[in-house]
């Protein structure tokens, strides 16, 4: 092997300190290798411990001398490790006991290759050469398994994320439902004649938006959280959301704003946006622990190519492209290693104070947006965020809202597993002159309407149901009444139930929890579509006959 392979490794030599060890050390010198002579068995140890590559031992060196402290660098050696050594030996008693004792104490944990002197040198170079070629090939299995070990704590850091995300969005949806109880009930409440009574409506609403509140955060962890998605301009969002944030935090903390001007679009949430940008900045603020510091957000563009994304964003799975980057640093106390490992993991928190959700809900809004997140920090230097969403190539516009009509009547076909939801919503329609059908899962659903289909007007369709669920319930209604306005209802994002009823069709969308005013609305608003569209039929077929 040419000599230049081993240039730089380093041989710990251990001989007589006088021509023997002289005479090693400048041969193996003279090949580009990095020699240390040992004094003694404690230093040749040392050595191991240290992270040299090979020992070369003398015998002599070792007459009526303790191997205790190289039996104990050997043993303790990871396990890819198998440090290899090269015994010189020599003729006479006292030589022959030395070696039976290395072979003795170091040959059942040791690698010992024993050569016979007079050694030549062409032989010596060649053990040596050999000996670092296995201690080479021990770096590679050891690059492997740390390579390996790295995937398998990102493949369950991901698993981890995933089995929570599903966890919090299954909580988050079963909890909407009851709020939806609770606000449809207490909305009803509010137009009582005794003002304490109102009053303790309204108390109840305000206590019910604020578990809301909380279930957001938990589907934004999830990734499952409601989505509008608008072209929304990041620099602009910022300046729009710091204001609401400078009351909350401690005055001896300076906002610092550094914005890109021309920054490209993202299509995004912008509530779910504000709150990423205001749990970072609080969080850094946070951070300071009372202390006087800065919190720096800016904003700009950046191309990610593929050596990018290799070298930043090697555990992500996003494309190559423009991306517009959000970039939070404080001046705050840093954090260690292990606290990085865990701040994304909901419900934990380093205050006293505090549900752990803040930074949870970060990372599932990110995922949410198809983007990626980096975090840099360390004890006493402070902490910086960087997330990375991707930029818009054509800047879109906010699209107008929907109008809201006067209420009308009819018969409605009210489809939820949940008995609250169904009395709630009987109750807040009749009371508004509509007829109610109630059904407690899909089956029930398909075969009411099947009973009844002509005298229904409307369908209010929940969609997550034991025994049948609102998407299939859904197909079966279409074969039996194609043009049946149907309302769908789900306490996960709106985007994402939609995608699944791309084919099928649905008249508008209700997020959970909903008030009894959002529910009255959302119906009066797809009835006046429907007696529009009559209207207009009729119109059409007159002109036609005339």
């Amino acid at each position: 092997m040419p000599r230049g392979d081993f240039v730089g490794q380093s041989v710990l030599v251990l001989a007589p300190t006088g021509r023997d060890a002289a005479l090693i050390s400048a041969m193996l010198s003279n090949e580009g290798l990095t020699c240390v002579v040992c004094q003694d068995v404690g230093q040749l140890a040392a050595g191991v411990e240290g992270g040299a590559d090979l020992g070369l031992m003398a015998e002599e060196a070792l007459v009526g001398i303790s191997l205790e402290p190289l039996l104990r660098a050997i043993t303790g050696q990871p396990a890819w490790s198998d440090f290899p050594f090269l015994f010189l030996t020599t003729n006479g008693t006292l030589a022959s006991e030395t070696s039976m004792n290395v072979l003795r104490v170091l040959g059942a944990e040791g690698n010992i290759t024993i050569l016979e002197r007079p050694v030549r040198l062409a032989t010596l170079l060649n053990g040596v050469q050999s000996a670092l070629r296995g201690r080479r090939r021990q770096y590679q299995v050891r690059e492997y398994l740390e390579e390996r070990k790295r995937h398998q704590e990102e493949l369950l850091q991901t698993q981890k994320l995933e089995s929570l995300g599903v966890m919090a969005g299954g909580i988050a949806h079963d909890f909407n439902n009851l709020l939806t109880g609770i606000l449809g009930n207490a909305s009803l409440l509010e137009n009582l004649p005794d003002a304490d009574d109102r009053e303790c409506a309204e108390n109840i609403m305000k206590a019910a938006e604020r578990a809301a509140d909380l279930t957001k955060q938990m589907l934004a962890y999830s990734g499952k959280g409601r989505f509008v998605i608008r072209a929304t301009n990041l620099s602009a969002q910022v300046r729009e959301i710091l204001p609401l944030i400078q009351p909350m935090i401690d005055k001896k903390v300076e906002v610092a704003l550094v914005l890109a001007e021309q920054l490209p679009d993202i299509e995004s949430d912008r509530g779910q946006l504000q709150q990423l940008i205001m749990n970072l900045v609080i969080n850094g603020a946070e951070a300071m622990g009372g202390a006087q510091g800065r919190v720096i957000v800016t904003t700009s563009a950046i191309d990610v190519d593929e050596t990018f994304l290799s070298e930043v964003l090697s555990d992500h799975e996003i494309p190559v492209g423009r991306y517009v980057c959000l970039e939070v640093r404080d001046t705050g106390m840093g954090m260690s290693e292990e606290t990085k490992s865990k701040i994304f993991d909901p419900f934990f928190t380093t205050k006293f104070t505090g549900r752990g959700l803040g930074l949870a809900a970060v990372s599932g809004i990110v995922r949410g947006h198809k983007g990626a997140l980096r975090v840099y920090s360390s004890l006493g230097q402070g902490t910086t965020f960087k997330i990375f969403l991707p930029a818009l190539a054509v800047k879109g516009g906010d699209g107008s809202s929907k109008p809201r009509p006067d209420s009308g009547a009819g018969t409605v076909l009210l489809v939820d597993d949940e008995e609250t939801v169904r009395k709630v919503g009987r109750i807040c329609l009749e009371g508004q002159g509509f007829r109610v059908l109630l059904a407690c899962n899909g089956r029930e659903a398909v075969e009411l309407f099947q009973l009844r289909s002509g005298e229904i007007a409307l369908v209010i369709l929940d969609m997550t149901m034991p025994v049948m669920s609102g998407q299939e319930a859904l197909r079966l209604l279409r074969e039996i009444r194609p043009e049946v306005p149907v309302i769908v209802c789900s306490g996960y994002n709106e985007a994402q139930v939609l995608r699944k009823l791309t084919e099928q069709g649905v008249a508008c969308f209700i997020q959970k929890p909903y008030s009894s005013s959002t529910l009255l609305q959302k119906v009066n608003w797809v009835m006046e579509r429907v007696k529009h569209a009559v209207t207009e039929k009729e119109r059409v077929s007159n002109a036609e006959i005339a």
